[in-house]
């Protein structure tokens, strides 16, 4: 029997666990009662999001549904704390009322979320854990770092770029980023880490040798991802990289597909929920229609492998790609934005295609001014003025876009469309391939 048998049998065998190990967990999940009283601790891997007088963030209660929790904006809650939480939960009714879907409470809501669990002003004891102690006050002095230089709107957008932190985002501009459909620059995702290990990788490849280089690599990919918080889009990248490494190490190339698959099922079978989760759905599908896309056309390999070798590229060939990639991943991701949304903005692509070529330019300077601004603050003014430019055309993008949205709106989405889709999508994918090779 062949390698690949064995290969097939085993993933056949990850499929079932999985299956059965997500219909246990759902099973087993009890809705909280209206007045419900909870104790429980859980680690804050997200920066709470400040809202005038009020902080606000949520945690996953063992066994049970997503709990949004408001507190006073002091004492602040940061990056790396065990948070400690007593308090009275709220079943509460609400519906999103505007365009960038966030309800009078101010918390961010799903379209498929119309009942959530909510304590107002719980008791909290804070604790710092001592390995993420260290990574919460870099995030600290990098938000100080970027906040002494830039306005609040661009300070916002640039730490998210660069480490996924939006905290302090005004509401206006992130409406006008989600109205537009490029909300998810300002999250650390997986092209971040894709970037992050790729240039990692072209720099310590020309002074260690290849196996060192991918060690070191793949260490650096994981501080990055906690850095950035782990996020389940940081998560599965990093999980992917780190096997897309793994499989460097070992002489081995193309596991793109295998590794998306592999890291897709390890993350579910460690957490079930995260199959309703949109962010989840949206990275792993995004990175699926990139690469079936790249296969077809010759660029996926390269945009979520990195080991893979690039080639210096033209400005029309780089604007090319930027649209190939934009259409591929939105073709991917086309039925969950309904399911979760229940809306497209048409114009997105176009929005997309004009603002992430800015990205990587974003990346690099923001990163070297996080660097000489951790050795000396004054280092990083003259660098973080050199994003500016590129940070107000980003927002001018946005708000001209936002004003002129052409929504597609599809309120109801069956199981008969999702599948449908997705067996054309692969039909298509299917007959543009036999027709490459």
């Amino acid at each position: 029997m062949t390698t690949m048998f064995y290969l097939k049998l085993f993933f056949g065998f990850l499929v079932i666990v999985l299956l059965l190990r997500i219909f246990l967990y759902f099973s087993s999940i009890k809705p909280f009662t209206h007045g419900e009283k909870v104790d429980f601790s859980f680690i804050l891997l997200t920066e709470p999001t400040i809202s005038g007088k009020f902080q606000r963030f949520s945690a996953a209660f063992p066994g049970k549904e997503r709990i949004f929790i408001t507190t006073p904006s002091y004492p602040r809650y940061f990056y790396g704390q065990e948070l400690h939480i007593q308090g009275v939960v709220k079943r509460q009714k609400l519906v999103p009322k505007n365009r960038d879907n966030v309800s009078t409470s101010g918390v961010f809501l799903l379209r498929t979320e119309n009942v959530i669990n909510t304590i107002f002003f719980p008791k909290i004891e804070a604790k710092d854990i001592s390995y993420l102690s260290a990574l919460g006050s870099l995030r600290k002095n990098l938000i100080t770092i970027f906040s002494s230089s830039l306005s609040p709107a661009s300070e916002s957008l640039l730490l998210g770029i660069v480490f996924g932190i939006r905290s302090g985002m005004p509401k206006d501009l992130a409406g006008d980023l989600s109205a537009t459909g490029v909300i998810h620059i300002t999250a650390a995702s997986g092209m971040n880490v894709t970037m992050v290990a790729g240039a990692v990788f072209f720099l310590l490849s020309g002074f260690l040798r290849r196996q060192v280089a991918i060690i070191v690599g793949v260490l650096l990919i994981w501080t990055y991802a906690l850095l950035a918080g782990l996020e389940p889009s940081i998560l599965r990248a990093s999980i992917m990289s780190s096997f897309v490494f793994g499989a460097g190490l070992l002489g081995r190339q193309n596991t793109t597909l295998i590794a998306l698959f592999f890291t897709s099922c390890l993350m579910l079978i460690f957490d079930p929920s995260l199959v309703i989760s949109a962010g989840f759905l949206l990275s792993c599908f995004s990175t699926l229609g990139i690469v079936l896309f790249g296969q077809v056309v010759g660029i996926g390999q390269s945009l979520v492998d990195p080991l893979q070798q690039r080639e210096t590229e033209s400005f029309v060939s780089a604007f090319r790609q930027d649209v190939q990639t934009t259409i591929a991943a939105q073709a991917g991701t086309l039925p969950i934005l309904f399911i979760y949304f229940g809306q497209y903005n048409l114009l997105s692509i176009l929005v997309n295609v004009l603002i992430l070529w800015t990205i990587p330019i974003l990346m690099i300077l923001g990163s070297i001014a996080a660097i000489s601004g951790l050795v000396l603050r004054p280092l990083a003014t003259p660098v973080l003025f050199l994003t500016l430019p590129l940070l107000s055309y980003i927002e001018l993008v946005v708000k001209v876009f936002a004003k002129y949205p052409v929504f597609l709106q599809l309120q109801h989405v069956s199981i008969v469309f999702v599948i449908g889709y997705y067996c054309l999508f692969f039909s298509i994918y299917l007959f543009f391939r036999s027709k490459r090779s």
